[in-house]
């Protein structure tokens, strides 16, 4: 019986991760494919575009656009985003120095959290010891993910860092009034042949 349980639990959840892993390796391809025609000239192709296309895609295309986000080493925290360069780069078919430098050249400021505050925020997706390979920079109000951020609380694992809490995984705190109301049209977004002028095959 417990057999019997198991089982359906796994073909319950197989049709997500189907979902998930398409997307996964679409989204590499189509990066894989940018490099090739653009290189790795942020002014190619600016960081902070290619970031908030890989959050329109998920949004756009899962259920739990949190945990898939932190797969691809992101992580939307307040107006923070935590980011594992070691994660990331193998989406984005680059190199960690381009994606700190660019985020640097671009205004996106390394937070002044101390360790243990970094780690409680990066909680329950990130254990202590692994926070040491995540960065935190602050998102300036300027960028287009900072608007979509505010627009789609849903990618967001807190809505502030100011008072780190206990939370279970995908636990969302939204804003009030705030919601998915935007999601539909995110979807629709992600789904255009075309994104920012660029192409997903």
């Amino acid at each position: 019986m417990e057999d019997e349980q198991q089982l359906a639990k796994v073909i319950t959840e197989m049709p997500n991760f189907v979902q998930e892993y398409t997307l996964m390796q679409s989204m590499k391809q189509y990066f894989a494919a940018l490099r090739h025609t653009r290189g790795h000239n942020p002014e190619g192709s600016p960081i902070d575009l290619e970031v908030l296309l890989l959050l329109k895609l998920i949004l756009g295309s899962v259920d739990n656009p949190i945990q898939t986000l932190h797969s691809v080493g992101i992580i939307i925290i307040g107006d923070e985003i935590a980011i594992n360069a070691n994660y990331l780069k193998t989406f984005l078919s680059t190199c960690r120095s381009r994606i700190n430098n660019s985020m640097k050249h671009l205004g996106w400021e390394l937070s002044n959290h101390d360790k243990t505050t970094k780690s409680e925020l990066l909680q329950p997706l990130v254990d202590r010891k692994d926070s040491r390979n995540w960065t935190i920079r602050i998102i300036p109000p300027t960028s287009a993910v900072y608007t979509f951020i505010h627009e789609n609380p849903s990618v967001r694992l807190r809505m502030t860092t100011n008072q780190p809490q206990e939370l279970s995984l995908g636990q969302i705190i939204l804003e009030p009034g705030q919601g998915d109301d935007n999601s539909d049209q995110y979807k629709k977004d992600a789904s255009s042949p075309n994104m920012y002028g660029m192409k997903m095959n």
